[in-house]
């Protein structure tokens, strides 16, 4: 018998965006202490089509729980996953009724405190450092099964008295020494825990509640050894580098500063991304995770209007943005910025005005997305909209794969299945849903010609696609290219054509005068030079966009 099972629950239909990189720590933590720990990675699993999902799901993990038996089930409870978590656990309880089943939820304890008053499936919930708090637990589960967990240091316990937390261990100020990394299946990312909690305070953001009030980093030079053997496992074929897995590690410049100087007494020359905020990027931060190694970084600018942001809690000069980030870009750093619709007080116009930024970011060589709100239990935002109004998404990937699955959304408990719920906002209705993931794609797939539309020719592509988006396809991006220039004027028509048959590959095997894949990368360093590339000397865009010079 296994001692501890731990279980990270699909969230999404297709290969994993990001790994279970705690609970590949927790394993290793496991093993090296004695216990038989396995992990079973169902985002993987259901990616490459071992298990089914979302039809047949159950049936397979049924299959997959009779093969494992196991003391004690650890199961996280990651953002859409929340659902997913609860269906396993409910079969973990139906096949083994004496198992103890542990919850594992970082960032979001407090919404699960909520869910475990409500509903009987989970015997605790880590309150604490995990690492230590499942030792305990897997020698409690030994000798007295679930009753033990009453006696483990770190848990919110389920007893005959109700729910109760038992004597925390003291979270330590460091974070504990990585053991092992989480590789992705094509060996071209890896990630290590280096850290958890934020000492920012924007208002829709959970990560410093919980068990991240206090932020903890591990010893940057130990993580810097880490980092180095995590990459070495990647192999020199298709590595690409090593996500070190903090909130906000921009926030903490002397650990950074001490993560590079280990970086270069070992001698290697591993890459690495991180979480940042673009508040930090002035010239002295680039020049820091430049020079440190750094490739790739996650950024939250969540909205394109000024008033939002103080809404959202964030205090930047938004005429910074793009010169950050194309500087950064310049300094071999890829970027990748979120952004947030469904806010309080959100108007058409903000809308416009965040569909504009994302596509000059796209436009300067940065990966962008746009995702609604979502309330998080404890927040400021919790607080602020505590007397609007919720609405159940019928279009979200989460409730689209339940009823899939045979489930019924509106059964599930609304502290596990949040994600599937938005404000009622008054603009906020289904044709704005299907525009803001038309633009979304658009931006991901057709940059140029989005940015040119947008941009350059000045036309209201996003009002255009809050008209018909609705009727469209999702997969279809040659309709969607159609629709998109169908305003332009004659004499541009071309051009713009011209442009969609490149990035939807439908010019692919033609003969041209020029190889776009070439002149690509000085278009968005410039896109003046864009009337010169494609002989089209009457085009100008209405802004330039060229790398920061000087900083704030």
């Amino acid at each position: 018998m296994i001692d501890v099972l731990l279980i990270n629950p699909p969230g999404y239909r297709g290969r994993p965006r990001r790994g279970p990189y705690e609970l590949a720590t927790l394993a290793a933590n496991l093993l090296a202490a004695g216990f038989r720990g396995e992990l079973v990675d169902l985002q993987y699993e259901t990616g490459e089509g071992r298990i089914a999902f979302p039809d047949g799901f159950m049936a397979d993990i049924t299959s997959l729980l009779k093969a494992r038996p196991a003391r004690v089930v650890l199961l996280t409870f990651r953002t859409t996953a929340g659902p997913w978590a609860h269906l396993i656990a409910r079969e973990c309880r139906r096949l083994y009724p004496e198992i103890a089943l542990v919850a594992f939820a970082p960032r979001i304890e407090d919404r699960l405190r909520r869910f475990m008053r409500d509903d009987v499936t989970f015997d605790a919930l880590c309150v604490s450092d995990p690492a230590e708090t499942l030792l305990a637990a897997a020698r409690a589960a030994r000798t007295s099964g679930r009753r033990g967990l009453r006696y483990v240091p770190g848990l919110l316990v389920r007893t005959d008295e109700g729910l109760v937390e038992t004597d925390a261990t003291p979270i330590p100020e460091i974070w504990p020494r990585q053991i092992d990394s989480w590789i992705s299946p094509d060996r071209s990312i890896a990630a290590i825990h280096v850290g958890r909690g934020c000492p920012d305070r924007c208002t829709f953001c959970a990560a410093h509640l919980g068990a991240g009030g206090q932020p903890r980093y591990q010893v940057p030079e130990e993580a810097a050894r880490d980092a180095a053997i995590a990459f070495e496992r990647l192999g020199s074929s298709a590595a690409g580098f090593v996500m070190l897995e903090a909130e906000n590690l921009t926030s903490n410049p002397a650990w950074l500063d001490a993560f590079a100087a280990e970086r270069r007494r070992l001698g290697v020359q591993f890459r690495w991304g991180a979480y940042g905020r673009i508040d930090h990027m002035d010239a002295s931060m680039r020049r820091r995770l430049s020079d440190a190694g750094c490739c790739f970084l996650f950024i939250g600018i969540e909205s394109g209007s000024a008033n939002l942001q103080k809404v959202l809690g964030k205090h930047f000069d938004l005429s910074s943005v793009v010169p950050r980030i194309t500087a950064l870009h310049a300094a071999g750093i890829a970027t990748q910025s979120s952004f947030i619709y469904g806010i309080p007080g959100e108007t058409e116009d903000d809308l416009e005005r965040t569909a504009h930024l994302m596509a000059e970011i796209a436009w300067a060589g940065g990966y962008v997305d746009w995702t609604p709100l979502r309330i998080e239990a404890g927040t400021t935002m919790e607080r602020l909209t505590r007397d609007h109004k919720v609405t159940l998404m019928t279009n979200h990937e989460l409730y689209v794969d339940l009823v899939k699955a045979g489930y019924d959304p509106r059964s599930v408990h609304p502290d596990i299945g949040y994600r599937m719920y938005g404000l009622d906002l008054p603009m906020l209705g289904s044709s704005v849903m299907a525009s803001v993931s038309a633009w979304r794609t658009l931006l991901m797939q057709l940059p140029i010609t989005t940015y040119v539309l947008a941009v350059g020719l000045a036309l209201p592509v996003f009002q255009r696609l809050r008209q018909d988006a609705p009727s469209m396809e999702v997969s279809d991006l040659r309709r969607w290219a159609e629709i998109m220039v169908t305003e332009v004027a004659l004499r541009a028509l071309p051009f713009v054509q011209e442009l969609a048959e490149y990035e939807t590959g439908a010019a692919a095997n033609k003969a041209k005068r020029y190889n776009l894949d070439l002149v690509y990368p000085d278009l968005r360093r410039d896109p003046r030079r864009i009337a010169i590339a494609f002989d089209f000397p009457w085009w100008s865009p209405q802004s330039s966009i060229a790398p920061e010079t000087t900083d704030a």
